[in-house]
C-alpha cells in the first residue's frame, strides 16, 4: 500500500468533518430563512395600478401610511432652499498677510543691498515674489524708503479689510472691485501697486463644509413632516372594475396585495439581508463564541431555537397576532444554555428577521428587542426552575407595556392597543411556559450543563450526595471543605465557581463503594491497609476514580462533573503506598508508574483546582499547630509538587494563577484550621507582661512571598 493511499484509507469520512458539518449546518438554516421570509401567508391577489380591480379591497385593519414620494419631495424643497455652508479658515488670512509682509521684507532688503545694480536688485525680487507682476515690483523698487513703509500699511490695511468679508472660490472674483473701493482714496501709482499686491496673494478663506451644509439640510428636511394616507378599518381602498391609482397602489402595496407573482427586488433584498444577518452572526460566533463557533453541536442547538421563533413567528403574524412570537422564549433559553452575550445577538438576529413578516414594524421591535432584553435580564438572575415562573410574570407585563407604548406612537386606534397588549400578556407566559418544557429536553438531548443543573446537583438531597453523607460521612465533610476552598480560587482565576464548587461535591463518591478503606471515614476504627499489601491497596485506593465515575454515568451527571471525577488526580502517584511497597519489597526495584492514578492530568481549570485543593484540604488536617505562615508553606509545596509532577500542564492556568490560587487557599485554611490559644486560669484571670512572656498577641506579622524557583526549606 502506498503512503497516499494509507493517508486517504485513515482520514475520517467527510460528514464527521466539524468544518463540514458547520457549513452543511449554516446552509440548511440560510435555506430555511430565506423559504419563510418569502413565503406569502395569505397567497397574494392580483392587483395592478392602471389597471382594473378584480374585486372589491377594504382595509382589514387601520392603516396610516407614509407617502414617501411626496414627502420625499417635500423635503428636498426645503433642503434647496439652504444654500452652502461657508467654514471660516483663519489660518488663511494669517497666512497670507504674512506673505504680504514678507513680500515688503523682501523689498527692503533689496532696496538696502548697495552692492546690487537697479537691474539685479528688481532681478532678485522677481524670482523671490514671483507671484507679483514684474510691473508692479519695479514700480515699488523705485520708491523711497518712507513711501515703501507706506505702501505696506496701505497694502496690510486693504488686506484686513477685504478678509473681513467672506472670500469663497465662488466669489474670489469679486475681489479686484472690492480692492479699487477700498484704494480708492489712495495716489493713483498707490492704488495700482497696491491692487496688484493684494489680488496676487489673496485666496479664499472661507471653503465649503459638505458636512455642515448636509447637517443643515438633513435638519430642514427632517421638520418636514411626512405626509401619511390613512384608511380606517373597513373603509373601502378600491372598488370593483375601478382602476387602481397610484395612491390606492401604494396602500395596497403595503398590505402585499399588489403585483402578482414573484418581486424579484423583495426576494433579493431578503437574500441579501440573511447573508447579512447570517455573516455578522458567524463574525460575531468566531470572534467572542469561540466554543460555539467550533461546535457543530451547539450551532444546531442555536440553529433550532432561532428556527423555531422565525416559524412560529410566519404562523403568528397572521393568526392571530404577531404579538405571540416567542422572542422572549429564544432570550431565555440561549441565555440559560449558552450565556447572556450570545442571548442579546440571537434576540437582535430574530427580531429583525421576524419583523419582516409583520406590518406594524416599529411596535414589533419595540417588544421585540426590548422584551428579549429584560428576558435577558430576568434569566440571568435566576436561580431555580420555579423563578422562572415568577420572571415569566415580570416580562408578560414589560411587553404588555412596550407593545401598548408603540402602539400609542404609531397611532393605532386605542381598542387595537388594547387587544395588542392583551396579546403581550399571552406572548409572555406562553414563552416563560415555553422556555420551561423545552429547557429539559434541550439540556438533555444537547448535553447542556446549565447553571440551573449545578444548582439542582449542589442540593444535599440528590441521590449521590445523600449517599455519601450516609456512607462516607468524612468524605462528605471533605468534599463540602474541598469545594469551599476551590471556589473561592475559581473567583480569583476566572474560572466558573458554580461548577467548581458542584464539581467538589462530587469528585469522591466513588469512595461510597469502599468508605473504610479511607481515612477519613475510619473514625478511629482499624486501618485495613494495616494487613493489605501496598500494591492492593493502592489499586483499591485507585479504584474510587473509575468507581467514581460509573456512578456519575449511572445517575447521569452532566459531562464536565464526569470529567473532573476523572482527572481530579490527574496521573499523580499514590505516594504513601509507593514509600510503603519500597519498604514492604526491599532491594526490590518499584515503579513509580505502577502507583500512579490513570484518570488523566486536568484539563480544565475547574478540575486542576479541584484537584490542587483535594491536596491542601487534607494536608491542612495533617497540619500539627497550623499557623498562617505554616499553612502558606504547605500549601505552596503542594502546589509545587503538582507542578512540578506536569499535573497542570493541560489545565489553562499561568503562574500567575497559581499564585493567586496559593493566596486564596491558604486565607480559606486558615480561617477553616486556624490554631487557638488555651489559657490557663491564672492569665484569664489576670493579664500579665510576664504571662505574656513579652509577646505582642496585637501586632499583624506580615508573611513573605515566596517565588516558584526558590527552595522550601
Amino acid at each position: 500500500m502506498t503512503k497516499g493511499s494509507k493517508n486517504d484509507s485513515d482520514k475520517p469520512p467527510l460528514w464527521r468533518d466539524q468544518r463540514f458539518q458547520r457549513i452543511s449546518l449554516v446552509l440548511v438554516f440560510f435555506l430555511v430563512v430565506t423559504a419563510v421570509l418569502s413565503m406569502d401567508m395569505p397567497p397574494k391577489k392580483i392587483l395592478e395600478v392602471g389597471k382594473p380591480s378584480p374585486e372589491t379591497v377594504r382595509a382589514p385593519h387601520f392603516l396610516s401610511i407614509i407617502d414617501s414620494e411626496k414627502t420625499e419631495e417635500l423635503r428636498q424643497r426645503a433642503a434647496d432652499k439652504l444654500g452652502k455652508v461657508y467654514s471660516h479658515r483663519e489660518a488663511v488670512d494669517a497666512e497670507i498677510q504674512q506673505e504680504i509682509k514678507s513680500l515688503f521684507g523682501y523689498l527692503k532688503d533689496t532696496k538696502n543691498n548697495s552692492t546690487l545694480s537697479f537691474n539685479n536688485q528688481l532681478k532678485q525680487l522677481k524670482e523671490r515674489a514671483s507671484k507679483v507682476s514684474p510691473e508692479a515690483l519695479e514700480a515699488s523698487l523705485r520708491l523711497a524708503p518712507e513711501e515703501v513703509a507706506l505702501l505696506e500699511t496701505e497694502a496690510l490695511g486693504v488686506t484686513a479689510k477685504l478678509l473681513e468679508g467672506d472670500i469663497t472660490s465662488e466669489n474670489i472674483g469679486d475681489s479686484k472691485e472690492k480692492i479699487k473701493q477700498l484704494t480708492s482714496a489712495f495716489s493713483q501709482k498707490d492704488q495700482n501697486i497696491v491692487e496688484e499686491i493684494v489680488l496676487a496673494y489673496i485666496k479664499p478663506n472661507y471653503t465649503y463644509d459638505a458636512q455642515k451644509t448636509g447637517k443643515i439640510k438633513r435638519q430642514a428636511a427632517s421638520r418636514v413632516k411626512p405626509i401619511r394616507l390613512r384608511k380606517m378599518e373597513g373603509e373601502t381602498i378600491v372598488r370593483e372594475g375601478e382602476i387602481i391609482s397610484a395612491e390606492q397602489g401604494k396602500i395596497l402595496q403595503e398590505l402585499g396585495l399588489l403585483n402578482q407573482g414573484v418581486d424579484t427586488k423583495r426576494a433579493f433584498g431578503l437574500i441579501l439581508l440573511a447573508i447579512g444577518i447570517f455573516g455578522i452572526a458567524g463574525a460575531y460566533l468566531y470572534r467572542y463564541q469561540a466554543n460555539v463557533y467550533n461546535s457543530p453541536r451547539l450551532i444546531l442547538l442555536l440553529g433550532i431555537i432561532l428556527m423555531a421563533v422565525i416559524l412560529t413567528a410566519k404562523f403568528v403574524s397572521v393568526f392571530p397576532s404577531p404579538y405571540l412570537t416567542p422572542v422572549a422564549a429564544a432570550a431565555m433559553l440561549t441565555t440559560i444554555l449558552f450565556n447572556p452575550r450570545l442571548s442579546i445577538t440571537a434576540v437582535l438576529v430574530v427580531s429583525f428577521l421576524s419583523a419582516t413578516m409583520v406590518e406594524n414594524k416599529l411596535a414589533f421591535l419595540s417588544m421585540a428587542v426590548l422584551g428579549g432584553l429584560f428576558a435577558i435580564y430576568l434569566t440571568t438572575s435566576v436561580s431555580r426552575r420555579e423563578s422562572l415562573v415568577r420572571a415569566g410574570l415580570w416580562l408578560s407585563f414589560a411587553l404588555a407595556y412596550l407593545i401598548f407604548t408603540a402602539s400609542l406612537v404609531t397611532e393605532v386606534p386605542f381598542a387595537e392597543v388594547l387587544v395588542s397588549s392583551g396579546w403581550g400578556l399571552i406572548g409572555g407566559l406562553s414563552s416563560t411556559i415555553l422556555t420551561i418544557g423545552a429547557l429539559p429536553f434541550l439540556e438533555s438531548s444537547f448535553n447542556i450543563t446549565t447553571d440551573l443543573k449545578l444548582l439542582e446537583l449542589s442540593n444535599p438531597n440528590q441521590p449521590l450526595l445523600h449517599q455519601l453523607m450516609i456512607k462516607a460521612p468524612g468524605t462528605y465533610t471533605h468534599s463540602i471543605y474541598t469545594s469551599n476552598i476551590a471556589e473561592a480560587a475559581a473567583k480569583e482565576v476566572k474560572a466558573n465557581p458554580l461548577l467548581t464548587r458542584v464539581g467538589a461535591y462530587y469528585h469522591d463518591i466513588g469512595k461510597i463503594k469502599r468508605p473504610l478503606f479511607f481515612f477519613e471515614n475510619q473514625a478511629g476504627a482499624k486501618n485495613p491497609h494495616d494487613k493489605t499489601q501496598p500494591h492492593l491497596s493502592y489499586l483499591i485506593i485507585a479504584a474510587h476514580v473509575k468507581e467514581g465515575v460509573d456512578l456519575a454515568k449511572k445517575h447521569r451527571l452532566p459531562p464536565e462533573i464526569i470529567q473532573i471525577i476523572r482527572e481530579h488526580h490527574g496521573t499523580s502517584v499514590v505516594a504513601y503506598f509507593f514509600h510503603r511497597a519500597k519498604v514492604w519489597r526491599k532491594k526490590e526495584e518499584v515503579s513509580e508508574l505502577d502507583f500512579r492514578y490513570a484518570g488523566g492530568r486536568p484539563q480544565s481549570k475547574e478540575a486542576a483546582l479541584i484537584m490542587l485543593a483535594d491536596s491542601v484540604e487534607a494536608m491542612a488536617r495533617s497540619l500539627n499547630k497550623p499557623s498562617p505562615s505554616r499553612i502558606e508553606h504547605s500549601v505552596r509545596k503542594a502546589v509545587q509538587a503538582k507542578l512540578a509532577d506536569g499535573q497542570l500542564n493541560l489545565s489553562n492556568l499561568t503562574l500567575n494563577d497559581l499564585e493567586k490560587i496559593i493566596k486564596s487557599f491558604t486565607q480559606v485554611l486558615t480561617s477553616i484550621y486556624h490554631s487557638r490559644v488555651s489559657y490557663p486560669d491564672e492569665v484569664t484571670a489576670k493579664w500579665s507582661k510576664q504571662t505574656l512572656s513579652g509577646k505582642d498577641y496585637g501586632k499583624v506579622v506580615p508573611l513573605k512571598r515566596k517565588r516558584y524557583g526558590n527552595s522550601d526549606k
